[in-house]
């Protein structure tokens, strides 16, 4: 019975890692089937449909929806030209989704070109601003009007950032005109920290960073301020300086000049988050890039250069929020296509037999006989399109089996590895660490739980063993996983050198 319940619990943690990893740390997607209808709640709004079949069918009527049917079809009715750049968006995807179906027939995934990702990811962005905050009608109205819809675009798109890295919103009302507002206050629920957010856009030709961060910082503000720019920019080549789309590369110049000029030597403090998004300048073309920059606007640590890495360690836990918003960036950019957290390969239903831990399997026994057994843990090898097992008999007998696995399981590993089985297995799909810092996270992960006794023990040997019995629990895991990591990077530079040296010297 313990164990059974030991089981559920391990189950619903995994789901819940799983969704999170699809749909981030802000409101969970709240849904239901009711008869053969597909509900939907939005806020306190609930939405219902036949036709709902994926989330993404939900995101396809959403701006409809929230921007109202008499708006809609007023712009259907306008000649392409000059129609909303929403209805553009909308009408191409439909086209781009009709001619795929004609070619390669139905049930062949989509390509996300540039119409879909600006359409779907627009869509995405205000229904998780509508589901988490009340929206004021002002933004609506803004969204709608032609000139106005691209600052208000970029600042939906902002502000359902901050909430899937888990940040809480307070909007500002935008009607008070009695001093200046920026567009959010956003608190970190994990740390409390709070920021004043600005969300700016480039449009037009040049990228006049100076302008915008004059506006951005000139406004009145109780905490540290981040400010968004969107480079708006269509180029998709590289800056000659290091691989970057040469847009970030520009603005991360144009930045570093303003920090130098007399006017910005004056202003506040500030992250700053350039981001690089061609979709909507690419209508037609797929696998777009997309790309982040951060720059410490009068924050030094934050510049870049060599830093050791007790630096880079004290640096990320200085701004973790910021951190942790970046890679929640990084990581749920990708639309859930499952209201619930499943694996997309199963949006047709789970296969019957699903490979869980605890779950009780009839297979063949060390001497060929069918058993019953209990599985422990498995191992994906997609090249064999297999699993192999680690079975438990009735007689606590264990034993490797390999299961067979369909083309459906194996899309379902590739997109949650650490899931798969049915519980949580953080190495399952690891990259393997490369940098100094990859690896000390990796230490982090396993030993920052560890009592004060237990990593003295571990470094008992350290010639400074009576200063390190002087360090609290935290400085001892940061001081052990710091060595590791310099450890591991100093045998890999040493084998490398070996190697380097043992190559015949060129004629």
């Amino acid at each position: 019975m313990r164990q059974e319940l030991q089981t559920m619990v391990a189950r619903r943690e995994a789901q819940e890692f799983q969704r999170r990893e699809q749909q981030g740390l802000g409101k969970p997607i709240i849904s239901t089937q009711f008869q053969d209808r597909r509900v939907v709640a939005v806020g306190r709004t609930l939405h219902f449909s036949k036709k709902w079949k994926t989330f993404h069918d939900f995101l396809n009527d959403y701006p409809k929806i929230v921007l109202g049917k008499d708006w809609w079809m007023s712009e259907v009715g306008k000649p392409p030209k000059e129609r909303h750049r929403i209805l553009t968006w909308a009408v191409r995807s439909s086209e781009q989704t009709k001619a795929q179906m004609e070619q390669k027939g139905p049930g062949v995934s989509q390509p996300i070109t540039g119409a879909i990702g600006s359409y779907v990811r627009f869509a995405y962005d205000l229904y998780g601003l509508k589901h988490a905050v009340e929206v004021q009608k002002l933004l609506i109205n803004r969204i709608k009007c032609p000139e106005n819809f691209p600052g208000a675009l970029y600042e939906v798109r902002v502000a359902a950032a901050l909430l899937r890295a888990g940040f809480s919103l307070q909007p500002q009302d935008e009607t008070d005109r009695r001093t200046t507002h920026v567009e959010f206050i956003a608190t970190h629920a994990a740390s409390g920290a709070t920021y004043t957010v600005e969300a700016k856009r480039r449009e037009g030709m040049r990228m006049k960073i100076n302008r915008q961060m004059h506006r951005a910082l000139s406004k009145q503000s109780d905490h540290p301020r981040i400010v968004f720019i969107d480079t708006n920019d269509g180029r998709l080549e590289l800056g000659r300086e290091r691989p970057n789309p040469v847009a970030l590369v520009e603005a991360e110049n144009l930045l570093k000049c303003y920090e130098r000029d007399p006017i910005g030597k004056t202003l506040p403090q500030a992250y700053v988050i350039a981001t690089y998004d061609p979709e909507e300048h690419h209508l037609d073309a797929i696998d777009l890039p997309y790309g982040i920059l951060l720059w410490g606007f009068h924050l030094e640590d934050l510049k870049p250069g060599l830093k050791t890495l007790p630096q880079q360690v004290e640096m990320r836990r200085r701004h973790a929020p910021i951190f942790a918003l970046l890679e929640s960036m990084q990581k749920h950019r990708r639309i859930p296509a499952t209201f619930d957290g499943e694996a997309e390969a199963f949006l047709g239903g789970s296969p019957e037999v699903r490979l869980q831990v605890g779950q009780r399997l009839e297979v063949p026994g060390p001497d060929g006989t069918q058993i019953e057994g209990t599985l422990e843990s498995g191992i994906v090898m997609p090249e064999w399109k297999a699993a192999s097992c680690v079975v438990c008999s009735d007689d606590q007998q264990r034993f490797i089996v390999q299961i067979p696995l369909t083309d459906e399981e194996l899309q379902a590993h590739a997109q949650h590895p650490a899931t798969f089985f049915g519980v949580i297995d953080r190495n399952a799909g690891r990259t393997s660490p490369k940098t100094a810092l990859d690896w000390f996270n990796f230490f982090w992960e396993t030993y920052s739980r560890s009592t004060r006794e237990k990593l003295i023990e571990f470094m008992e040997r350290a010639p400074d063993i009576e200063r390190l019995k002087e360090m609290t629990q935290e400085a001892l895991v940061t001081e052990y996983c710091t060595r590791m990591a310099d450890s591991i990077m100093r045998r890999q530079t040493s084998d490398a050198d070996v190697v380097s040296s043992s190559k015949p010297a060129a004629p």
